[in-house]
């Protein structure tokens, strides 16, 4: 094998996969550096089976309920916004029966939904107001039993560990009809074949269900869904139209009474065209590179990614209105993102505004080589080296919500780290043991480490050493 700094994976059918110098948290993990000429061997890596959660789900009445949806989360930070992320999902059999299997040690919240669009069993015939039945919902709900995300309990999960009596007892509540139409701007006419659902809004949940979906009929691109619960969602329209996929989106309150008349426009896109350039001697061949654009709050954030040309241009044909965040992918490790500009206006630190009266482009970004270089090692008390540490660069004051300059190395066999790429400014430098990946990102978890922070000025086209602590990491969360 050629020397040089590798990630090492030990897989098995029936087991959780681990990678050297794994800790108990997800990500953790160790650097193996192979050095010129020399050996390694005696490398143990001791296999664990999945673990498995299972239980049942009822109705009030204490019937099995069929075709509910269970979900596995964890709990993540993205951007400095906590949030519950999928790992695995199932749906109950015909006792209300459930079984995830494959799953990892780990801390996981545990969700149930009922996503068939049938009212329950016991939904009243009473006319209300707009002449049809009042109509009653399946609340999802968290373990143990709360439909409120921050009273939830994680349930935690050891190695091969099965947990068999993770229960739901499902209680109706009041329920509405939403009804509206699409109207597909780009052909002149009402949609037909186009996918209507709810997303929550503001929700700590990314989920890949949703709480139902439309189904269009008529000739006016109607829809309607029934038994929708109180809360806040987004009506969300997608369709692929011309190879292209579309959506439109409305925000809407679901209180106690039917919602009429939701208006949803799928319109075209627009082209954006740009050019890539990058700073310093050494050379780099550009069309290694991609140039992608993130929504924010959206069901589908990333644009296609834009091939770039061999002369550093490159073109997006389709992108909708909306506001983006741009992110360069395939930059060689010493590299960083330098700025991004749109008709002379920095949008690096903002947003790219594509509307009927915002920037269109040209986008001009610049990508350079002057990025710092930090290495070193951290050591315990003892001054003894820690593998598998993580190394963490925070950058210090105003710019501490640019995600994009946060950068992060594991330390290898021998506790030793580098970072790459490292943009001008100020940082403070922290190094934990088995600390959630990305959980640096929340402002709630950094606040009792700020002191232990060592800080570091990263100057252009400088190199520099630290000598780190390791951190002790705080106690897991049992809330979300």
């Amino acid at each position: 094998m050629d020397p040089g700094r590798y990630h090492l994976y030990v897989t098995r059918a029936g087991y959780a996969t681990q990678e050297y110098g794994e800790g108990s948290s997800a990500g953790s993990n160790a650097i193996l550096t192979l050095n010129p000429g020399k050996n390694i061997s005696d490398l143990i890596f001791r296999m664990v089976p999945y673990g498995v959660i299972s239980g049942r789900v009822t109705d009030e009445d204490g019937d099995p309920m069929a075709d509910a949806v269970v979900m596995a989360m964890q709990s993540g930070v993205n951007e400095g916004r906590r949030k519950l992320l999928m790992v695995q999902t199932t749906v109950t059999n015909d006792l209300g029966e459930y079984r995830l299997y494959g799953l990892p040690r780990g801390r996981y919240y545990i969700r149930t939904e009922y996503a068939d669009r049938q009212s329950p069993k016991n939904m009243r015939s009473t006319p209300d107001d707009s002449t049809l039945a009042a109509q009653t919902a399946y609340l999802p709900i968290f373990y143990p039993g709360t439909p409120d995300v921050s009273r939830a309990s994680a349930v935690a999960l050891s190695p091969g560990q099965e947990l068999p009596s993770v229960h739901f007892r499902l209680i109706p509540t009041r329920a509405v009809r939403i009804r509206g139409r699409v109207f597909n701007a780009i052909l002149g006419k009402p949609a037909g074949g186009c996918c209507v659902y709810l997303k929550p809004r503001d929700s700590m949940v990314e989920s890949n269900t949703f709480a139902g979906p439309g189904e269009l009929f008529g000739p006016n691109g109607a829809f309607e869904i029934d038994n929708v619960v109180p809360g806040a969602f987004f009506v969300v329209a997608a369709m692929f139209i011309e190879r292209s996929f579309r959506q439109a989106r409305v925000p809407i309150d679901v209180a106690n009474s039917n919602l009429d008349d939701i208006s949803l426009t799928i319109s075209s896109g627009v082209e954006l065209v740009g050019r890539v350039a990058i700073e310093g001697r050494e050379p780099f061949d550009l069309s290694a590179l991609r140039v992608g654009l993130a929504e924010a709050e959206s069901d589908f954030p990333y644009v296609r990614p834009a091939e770039v040309k061999a002369d550093g241009s490159f073109k997006f044909t389709d992108v909708s209105m909306g506001s983006y965040e741009v992110n360069v992918a395939g930059q060689p490790p010493g590299a960083y993102l330098k700025s991004a500009r749109s008709n002379g206006e920095d949008i690096l630190n903002g947003k790219l505004d594509v509307s009927p009266g915002g920037s269109r482009g040209p986008l001009e970004i610049v990508l350079s080589w002057a990025g710092h270089q930090l290495d070193g090692a951290v050591t315990d008390e003892d001054g003894l080296p820690i593998p598998g540490a993580m190394v963490v660069l925070i950058p210090s004051g105003d710019r501490r919500k640019q995600y994009r300059l946060y950068k992060s190395a594991s330390t290898d066999q021998y506790g030793k780290f580098i970072l790459r790429g490292i943009a001008a400014g100020d940082y403070k430098a922290f190094a934990w043991k088995d600390v959630e990946y990305d959980e640096w990102e929340d402002p709630e978890f950094l606040k009792p480490f700020e002191s232990k922070g060592v800080e570091v000025r990263a100057e252009e086209n400088e190199h520099s050493s630290l000598a780190l602590k390791l951190i002790p990491s705080a106690a897991p969360k049992e809330q979300s």
